[in-house]
């Protein structure tokens, strides 16, 4: 249920920004359409019991919100077009992902005013700049607008969507900060000054499930390809992959990052790859594309940005522990009383379940085959390493907060 309530709502349909008669913004339409189907299934709705998600269709409306509906909204060659038109296509097309997020921004406003915090739009605009400064972060403020524009058209989000969200993170982040208040100690500070300020190296890895693939990579390398190619083909790690193996940078002090994975890849001379590294489960081929001397900074120097910066790190986890509780509330309290939202509801619900049946599935798929590489009597995996080498390094397994997704192996 997560992905109907993903606050990228990917897969969602772009809605055009204006439309050429009347030059009226769509999505101020849209929301006039959802305001009146609200007010419509609401009356449908009362009297529906537990947490069903489904109640009586639109015959509620009453004359009032009849008459929003006919509303005109442009006319081309002499015939109206009414809201009343546009309200159909529009639920069915957009109707569920904005639901969504609507609702889980009443929800994250009850929550404030519970607890008597207030949003002003000066917290919404300094949001807003915190959100592009990171999507940005080498571009010029001024060249924002045109990059969002990109962004949202590639994500198929409309500036209505991305404005929803933004408030949703501005209460988020409001609610979020006295959980974090007095949490960042000086050592954690020294410890993440090591790990940003130290000396750090770039790699590629593919990562593999078992020896059988690690043996098929290490033939492939040993044929000619090129690492960046058989980490394409073959890594099991689809956000790295996708980048020809290649991860961000890291340091020995990097604390998302297995222990094991760590010592291969510092160990390593540029342009070398290693044997199999085992770390969370995984096996990996490690290349050290380069290494990076340490900046010449001193802590004091910097101190107040090392904490500024693990701040705002423990802050998003704590919004997105917040966003995963209120979403799940969303899923488990919602009445739907429009019958097309929520038939598409049901059958997002049981996509997801299905989705979730089907990675269970492969972990336990998974897990057979490392056992299987592993047993003596079927497995050669360290008759294939060369002599005289170690078997692959066994890494620590402890689950660890994970600050930098992309990179964790």
């Amino acid at each position: 249920m997560d992905r109907i309530l993903s606050l990228t709502l990917e897969g969602s349909v772009s809605i055009l920004s204006r439309l050429s008669s009347g030059r009226l913004r769509m999505e101020s339409i849209f929301k006039s359409c959802f305001r009146a189907l609200v007010l419509a299934g609401t009356a449908g709705c009362v009297g529906c019991a537990g947490n069903g998600h489904s109640a009586g269709g639109r015959g509620g409306t009453s004359g009032a919100i009849a008459g929003q509906l006919d509303t005109t909204v442009a006319v081309i060659d002499g015939r109206t077009i009414t809201l009343r038109q546009l309200e159909a296509p529009l639920i069915e097309a957009h109707g569920l992902n904005l639901l969504m997020n609507l609702s889980q921004l009443e929800v994250v406003k009850k929550a404030a005013e519970d607890k008597q915090i207030v949003l002003s739009p000066a917290d919404i605009d300094a949001e807003r700049q915190a959100t592009l400064g990171k999507m940005f972060a080498d571009a010029q403020k001024d060249d924002y607008p045109q990059l969002l524009n990109q962004f949202l058209n590639q994500q198929r989000l409309t500036e209505a969507d991305f404005n929803i969200l933004l408030e949703t993170n501005a209460y988020l982040r409001k609610l979020a900060r006295p959980l974090v208040a007095g949490k960042i100690t000086d050592e954690a500070v020294a410890q993440a000054f090591a790990a940003w300020y130290g000396e750090t190296v770039q790699v590629r890895h593919i990562q593999l499930a078992n020896m059988q693939e690690v043996n098929e990579a290490r033939r492939r390398l040993a044929a000619g390809e090129s690492f960046q190619d058989v980490a394409t083909a073959l890594s099991r790690n689809p956000r790295t992959a996708a980048l020809g193996g290649e991860m961000p940078t890291f340091s020995r002090a990097t604390t998302d990052m297995p222990q094991g994975f760590k010592d291969a890849a510092f160990a390593l001379k540029e342009g070398e790859v290693s044997d199999p590294v085992q770390a969370a489960g995984m096996y990996h081929l490690i290349k050290l594309e380069r290494r990076i001397a340490p900046r010449a900074v001193k802590l004091e120097d910097v101190k107040d940005v090392v904490h500024q910066r693990l701040e705002e790190q423990l802050l998003q986890s704590e919004m997105n522990a917040l966003r995963v509780d209120i979403s799940q509330h969303v899923v488990r309290t919602i009445r739907i009383a429009d019958p097309v939202l929520a038939k598409q509801f049901q059958a997002k619900t049981e996509e997801s379940d299905k989705s979730v049946r089907g990675q269970e599935g492969i972990r336990e798929r998974l897990k057979r085959e490392r056992e299987a590489a592993t047993r003596p009597a079927t497995t050669t995996a360290e008759a294939t390493m060369p002599a005289g080498e170690p078997p692959a390094t066994a890494a620590s397994s402890a689950p660890v907060p994970a600050t930098h997704p992309a990179s964790q192996p």
